[in-house]
């Protein structure tokens, strides 16, 4: 089963929760059956994971304007990123509670796919700007190779 359709049935599952009317607007707690009170203003809607920006400059090819909208792209991404992982950490305090362990199983896999992704994107910003910056020494010495 691919990640699209965990994410879907993740989602579905977490309904549940408030079709039997534990939502933050109908209490501000609930007891588990457990006995333990969960606050349901931490069980907002995250929304979908940020998406990754557009296609990174080249450093071979890119312009210094290039690389400082690609960098501020990726800043704004990983700002987004972190604060999309603290929401879904504050979502989970509550929602584990109703997950079984392969729900949550999965919903950790999909938040380590996300972090890897925005891991890989910083990566790739990294390298463009060190190949651009490599470019440059060698135009300065007067070569291109």
């Amino acid at each position: 089963m691919g990640k699209s359709v965990h994410w879907a049935a993740m989602v579905a599952g977490l309904t549940v929760a408030a079709a039997a009317g534990l939502t933050p607007a109908s209490a501000q707690s609930r007891t588990t059956a457990g006995g333990t009170s969960v606050d349901l203003s931490e069980a907002m809607d995250c929304g979908a994971p940020p998406e990754r920006p557009a296609a990174l400059p080249d450093g071979e090819r890119a312009t210094a304007e290039d690389l400082r909208q690609a960098r501020q792209q990726v800043s704004r991404y990983s700002k987004a990123v972190t604060a999309w992982l603290n929401c879904r950490d504050r979502r989970a305090k509550v929602v584990f509670t109703f997950m079984t362990d392969e729900q949550k199983e999965r919903w950790n896999e999909d938040l380590d796919a996300i972090h890897t992704r925005r891991v890989a994107v910083e990566r790739e910003m990294n390298q463009a700007i060190r190949t651009f910056n490599d470019r440059l020494e060698r135009e300065q010495r007067g070569g291109t190779g």
